[in-house]
């Protein structure tokens, strides 16, 4: 005879489990509470003035974004790149209930949409309790987040959500989240609300048709590297884009080197090689922003464990730094802004190493014809390859009361019979100057 158990609770435990179960979400949603009410402490709203974009990603106009206290005693405040600008640009960030304060950027990522900065006064954040940071990694799918921050200028506002994956697809080092992402939450955090650490720092949302709700913020434990370089006064300058690793479209898990372009002396990649650890890191590495990750801080003595043609191997040996965005120097002539090609090896295109980064409406350099991202061939017949050599051949002209003529070389796309055209142009050098971005520096 089979015995048959019953699925009835006595009626004392049953009261008490309904009570527990009655108990949760009203503890979850003080939590909830608890958690908003710290962020609304630590939060900063931050306005970006920008009157001339240098770089390709940069807007000029006035800007408003979020970003948070990480460090009161030096005033530092963690934010996204683009929240900042990568151009020159005049910052001021104010609490809430507070006076807006001057602000200067202090680091700005060339790979990921993280920036750090802090007030030119940095007593004036004492007190601030700063914002905890979730430093050990990723936090699993389905955990309940907290975005904050100012969206469309509703300042100091949360919402909520859960976190839905990690991926390298549309936002490199990007956690993914249902939590409401809109203009103005930028360079906010997003919290967990289980322990109240920041997970992430929001950055944007995919705006596609038939997309719902889904959200980027980049993961915590890659700013938390960053910064711990910055306080050891280190250079937290990620690997050099001039070694392109393969899309992984097909998500295979891999970290494969597509091509290397690095410069001699480099530990010397293939083409097909699998990065599979940096020693002393965790891994296996699956995606690339946990490459840069792990290289943070290693470039200049660092240990790979690779896979090539199906055998193991290690190298040992140097990797190069991508230069500081902070560092870097431009030259400014009749509304053109010359500066370094970067992004890709411009020898892989046979293209110029120096290129215009901005063109102003309205000016000579646009009159004369000139497009952003050519790439200069010739100076008054001569190649350039460097800045200096550049300024000084605008310099003669100028000083010689005639226009220079430049020979650029264009990317044309799929019109016409070639990728490139090239044009014969000519500018008047009525105003020349050094757009140096070498006076923010840490401090």
């Amino acid at each position: 005879m089979i015995e048959r158990r019953s699925n009835l609770l006595p009626a004392g435990l049953a009261c008490l489990l309904a009570l527990l179960l009655a108990a949760l979400p009203a503890a979850a949603q003080e939590r909830a509470e608890e958690v908003f009410g710290q962020a609304a402490r630590y939060t900063v709203k931050i306005e970006t003035d920008v009157p001339m974009p240098v770089y390709s990603e940069d807007e000029a106009g006035n800007f408003t974004g979020a970003g948070f206290v990480v460090e009161a005693e030096r005033g530092w405040i963690v934010t996204n790149a683009h929240v900042v600008s990568r151009s020159p640009a005049k910052l001021r960030v104010r609490l809430r209930g507070g006076p807006w304060l001057p602000a200067r950027r202090l680091y700005v990522d060339p790979y990921l949409d993280i920036a750090v900065l802090a007030p030119r006064e940095p007593a004036k954040l004492a007190g601030v309790e700063a914002a905890r940071l979730a430093c050990d990694g990723m936090p699993p799918v389905g955990h309940p987040v907290g975005a904050f921050g100012h969206p469309w200028n509703l300042d100091f506002t949360g919402t909520r959500g859960i976190v839905a994956g990690a991926s390298d697809r549309f936002e490199i080092g990007a956690l993914l989240t249902d939590a409401p992402i809109n203009d103005g939450n930028s360079g906010g955090p997003l919290i967990s609300l289980v322990d109240g650490r920041v997970v992430g720092v929001n950055t944007s949302a995919l705006d596609a048709k038939s997309v719902q709700n889904l959200n980027f913020a980049i993961a915590s434990h890659y700013v938390c590297r960053i910064l711990d370089l910055l306080r050891a006064g280190r250079d937290p300058s990620p690997l050099a884009r001039s070694l392109v690793l393969f899309a992984d479209s097909r998500q295979t898990g891999e970290v494969k080197v597509a091509r290397n372009f690095m410069p001699p002396g480099s530990i010397p990649l293939q083409t097909g090689d699998v990065i599979e650890a940096v020693d002393g890191e965790p891994g296996p590495l699956t995606q690339e922003s946990e490459l840069i990750h792990a290289l943070r801080g290693h470039l200049d003595d660092v240990t790979l464990r690779i896979r090539r043609d199906g055998q193991s191997l290690t190298l040992r040996g140097r990797l190069p730094a991508t230069d500081p965005i902070l560092q870097r120097r431009m030259i400014y002539a009749s509304g053109v802004v010359f500066g370094q090609a970067r992004g890709f090896d411009p020898s892989e295109i046979n293209y110029s190493r120096i290129a215009t980064c901005h063109i102003e409406d309205g000016s000579l350099g646009n009159s004369a014809g000139f497009a952003g991202c050519d790439a200069v061939e010739s100076v008054d017949g001569a190649v350039v390859d460097n800045l200096e050599d550049l300024y000084r051949r605008l310099d003669a002209a100028r000083a010689a009361g005639r226009p220079v003529q430049v020979t650029v070389k264009r990317i044309a796309g799929l019109k016409g019979r070639s990728y490139f055209e090239y044009h014969e142009l000519s500018l008047p050098v009525e105003e020349l100057q050094w757009l140096d971005l070498r006076d923010e520096k840490p401090q």
